[in-house]
């Protein structure tokens, strides 16, 4: 996803934005908004950056607190106030449950109903597998152009 640095209008992409973005702290990806032709910006928070969008954190913070579950995927859960997102599943009901799929430990792990340590491709095939989904868009799979240097399947639940 791209974002309008102008306008905020945001511009779906099937490819991976980041290939074109040349300095990663500037966040430019080289195209222009189709509304108001500003500069397209990656979506990406970086650590100790500040999250960019107050329509994004609104409509974060109103989705969370309705989900009963929150499933976070392949981050560290210390990108603030991004992280605390998910946890909003808990506010106002008793039985809000959080699922983590990450390599790493995150803040989050000892309230997590779930918590496995694997890739999320690793984690998506299985469930893809589970859920017997068998056709995907292969044009925006790019798992083998990032994951090359690890073979492993295995996922560890805690």
């Amino acid at each position: 996803k791209e974002v309008c640095e102008y306008c905020y209008l945001p511009h779906w992409r099937q490819f991976n934005v980041g290939d074109t973005v040349q300095d990663t702290r500037a966040h430019f990806t080289g195209r222009e908004c189709r509304w108001c032709n500003g500069r397209l910006k990656d979506s990406i928070v970086h650590f100790s950056e500040s999250f960019r969008g107050l329509h994004d954190e609104v409509i974060s913070v109103s989705e969370g607190i309705k989900a009963e579950l929150a499933i976070v995927m392949g981050t560290s859960m210390n990108v603030q106030p991004n992280a605390t997102y998910p946890e909003m599943c808990f506010k106002n009901k008793t039985n809000g449950k959080m699922i983590i799929i990450n390599l790493q430990k995150t803040p989050y792990d000892d309230v997590a109903a779930v918590r496995l340590f694997c890739k999320t491709d690793v984690f998506m095939k299985e469930l893809m597998t589970q859920l017997d989904i068998t056709h995907f868009d292969q044009n925006t799979d790019v798992r083998e152009q990032w994951d090359t240097t690890d073979s492993s399947n295995n996922c560890t639940i805690s």
